[in-house]
């Protein structure tokens, strides 16, 4: 196993999982919390964590497939993406622009919530936005909520490239135009 990225809650991993590559997300033990409360914690933000990436692709929003999972180990492994993170292709890119903002839209209008929506968070294959890392996620229909990650995908664009403004503008007028509740949540 190789780690690829360690956050505050989870480490990545590539590995062999029946012979193909995967990625092994594990949630971190935290050793300031009660040991029973650090369990209860870490299985029930996994289990959240895996049906919400299963609602989304279900509803039409492309997330890494969930191959296996260890409830014992707090783990799971899922669908390796070869391809580009976001912030690195999106300068100029018009149509992922726009294809980002409509699997945001079926995000949302599915009652997801990201919680991280970031251009490191999207992964580009194919010309096609593959969301990832739904740690944060949660079910929520507020349109406050929903502006929040569009908020966070503001600021992180913006952060990394200031000179991606004309990027974010087609981002939030794809968004508007479909989704459910667009203009509201602008």
């Amino acid at each position: 196993m190789k780690l690829i990225r360690q956050g505050a809650e989870a480490k990545l991993y590539l590995c062999k999982w029946n012979g193909i590559e995967v990625v092994k997300k594990s949630r971190i033990k935290k050793s300031y919390r009660n040991d029973i409360l650090d369990k209860k914690l870490r299985y029930e933000r996994l289990r959240r964590e895996i049906k919400i990436m299963v609602r989304a692709r279900k509803n039409g929003v492309r997330t890494p497939y969930i191959l296996h999972i260890i409830p014992e180990k707090f783990a799971f492994h899922m669908e390796y993406i070869k391809g580009n993170k976001a912030k690195d292709v999106i300068k100029g890119n018009y149509a992922l622009c726009e294809k980002i903002a409509c699997m945001l839209a079926k995000l949302h209008d599915s009652g997801i919530i990201h919680g991280d929506v970031t251009l490191d968070n999207i992964i580009v294959s194919n010309s096609e936005p593959i969301f990832i890392d739904f740690g944060l996620g949660y079910y929520s229909t507020d349109v406050e909520d929903r502006a929040t990650d569009l908020l966070n995908l503001k600021r992180s664009m913006l952060a990394l490239m200031p000179e991606l403004e004309e990027e974010y503008k087609i981002i939030l007028h794809t968004y508007a135009k479909n989704s459910k509740k667009g203009k509201e949540t602008l």
